[in-house]
Formats: C-alpha cells, structure tokens, sequence
C-alpha cells in the first residue's frame, strides 16, 4: 500500500518524474564515459616556438659575417621545445618501437642543426639522451611518468618559420603536436566575433564567444610562455 501510495504521487508529479528520468539518463552517461576516461592513454605532447637570433641581411652591424665551424651561415635561430607525458599511464623505453625512434626534423630540408642542449628535466628519472647530426635530433630516454617533461633548445639555421617535427612511434600510444598557431587562432576568433556573418545577436554571440576566446587565448599564454 505505501508503495503504491508513493507510485502514485510521483506518476503526478511532472517534475519528480523528469528529475528521475534525468538522474537516469546521467547514470547511463557516466556508465559510458568512465571507462574511457579509465582507459590507459599513452602520449607524448610537444610544443614548439623558434625565435629568429641573427639574420645577416637585416642586421644593423656594418660587416657582420656568421660563421659555424669555419663555414659562413646567413641566419640563427634557436627553437624551443617541450615534450612531456600528456597521457595517464607511465611511458618507458620499451614503449617505442624499434626503427622508430623518437627523432625530431625540420620541415625545411635547408635547415641545418648546429646544436641542441637539455633545458630541463622536470624528473632525473627521465634520463634524457641526445644524439644529433645537421638534419635530425634522436632522442633516448628511460621513462616518463605522467607529466614528466623535458625542455630541449635547438640552434639551427632555419628562421621563425621553421617548424620541428617529433617522429616516432609508440607501442598503443601517440605523438601529439599541441603548438598553438597564433595566425589561425586569431582568425577563428575573427569570424566568430563577427555577428553578421553567423547571423547571432549581440547576447547569445556573447554568451558562447567569450568563454571560448577567454579559454583559447589563456592556452595561447600558456603553451607560449617563456620557458624557465
């Protein structure tokens, strides 16, 4: 009877009955989402800002000449980059596939490497190697535990456009770039800032825009900030 007596009033109820239905559709929510979360996710991110030191052409010094090991260069950069656990499972050397080495390369085949020094190692179990020629950097390790980073300074004779690559392969894992592209960043947020091309008012632009320009441009600071 008390049973039936509660049936009834929560069946009369629109609110008791929609609060139920929503508890139970969050229920399923979070059975499906928990075990993803749970999934053990091996990756490595990096990062990459270059900063452009001495170009011959530009300069301001009467009769400056660069030179490298007795031969003349036109340009000095120095690229800055961090590479760090950005997954939830501890990442070793055996992680990495055989052949497929962790190795970083300029896209530009022009770009020359004249050296490359370790930063910072966030952990001394990391244990950071490396062996570089003119065209790529190889890197060794031990392991890195969950947030682990290291921060690598490359000098080489590419300009602020150069961009570095991190190859590699890992064993049911991956290699993610998280560079921030200033000049794309800032054009998304140009078009979503214009009302009259998506046709929003002033108040709903504002309610879904700022949050997302606020939240990208705090990544931007971020991920660009001055290494230490």
């Amino acid at each position: 009877m008390f049973m039936k007596t509660i049936a009834t009033w929560i069946s009369e109820n629109p609110y008791i009955a929609a609060a139920g239905l929503i508890a139970t559709f969050l229920g399923l929510i979070i059975a499906i989402i928990t075990p993803i979360i749970q999934r053990k996710r091996k990756q490595l991110h990096y990062t990459i800002s270059t900063t452009l030191l001495v170009e011959e052409k530009i300069s301001n010094i009467k009769n400056l000449e660069i030179f490298f090991s007795g031969e003349k260069i036109q340009k000095l950069s120095v690229t800055n980059i961090k590479i760090w656990n950005g997954g939830n499972a501890l990442i070793d050397c055996n992680d990495i596939y055989a052949g497929h080495e962790l190795t970083l390369r300029a896209d530009d085949s022009n770009c020359l490497i004249l050296g490359v020094d370790i930063a910072k190692q966030s952990a001394d179990t990391i244990q950071c190697q490396i062996d570089n020629s003119s065209e790529n950097i190889k890197l060794l390790f031990q392991t890195f535990e969950k947030k682990d980073y290291i921060l690598l300074n490359i000098y080489h004779t590419g300009d602020d456009n150069t961009n570095f690559k991190l190859l590699g392969k890992i064993k049911d894992g991956k290699i993610l770039d998280k560079t921030i592209d200033v000049d794309e960043t800032l054009s998304v947020l140009m078009k979503l800032t214009s009302a009259s091309s998506i046709g929003l008012s002033h108040k709903t632009l504002s309610i879904f825009t700022i949050p997302m320009i606020t939240t990208t441009i705090l990544k931007m600071l971020y991920f660009n900030r001055k290494r230490k």
